[in-house]
């Protein structure tokens, strides 16, 4: 008869303890606040970071539109010639296409500069201040600090 005592006890704690865990899990679903500050600030705005008036937000869309017209095409265009370039199998070819390739990213990097150097046309001296650490941030790994007012 002890026997069944305790191993009707031990049964009594494991469902408990389940109901408990059940429980902490579905009421501890917290998103971690940490990470979820550092995804905000990676996808705040640009016309927040700099704090754009309405001209200077339309001349940004514009200017964005046509950025993003271009880096899809050039993207589109090194794909396809990476694509090329991994299944070719004859030398001079493939030498051909590395230079295509080449040339791609290098329009790549320039149609960057070309957007950044709009933004810089359009931000006012007193806001040029954050651009530096704007920059620094899309060219790094970890998500860039917002702007010191």
């Amino acid at each position: 008869m002890s026997k069944i005592k305790i191993f009707y006890s031990i049964i009594v704690v494991l469902v408990i303890l389940n109901i408990a865990l059940l429980a902490a899990l579905s009421l501890g679903n917290v998103p971690n606040n940490r990470h979820q500050r550092h995804d905000d600030h990676r996808r705040r705005p640009i016309t927040e970071v700099f704090d754009l008036t309405d001209q200077q937000v339309q001349k940004f869309e514009k200017s964005k539109r046509d950025h993003s017209v271009s880096i899809r095409r050039l993207n589109d265009d090194i794909k396809r010639s990476s694509r090329q370039y991994y299944l070719c199998t004859d030398e001079a070819e493939k030498d051909s296409l590395m230079g295509i390739v080449t040339g791609l990213n290098e329009q790549f990097y320039k149609a960057n500069a070309r957007h950044i150097n709009d933004l810089r046309t359009i931000i006012n001296p007193d806001q040029s201040d954050r651009l530096e650490q704007f920059v620094k941030g899309l060219t790094s790994n970890r998500p860039p600090r917002p702007p010191r007012r």
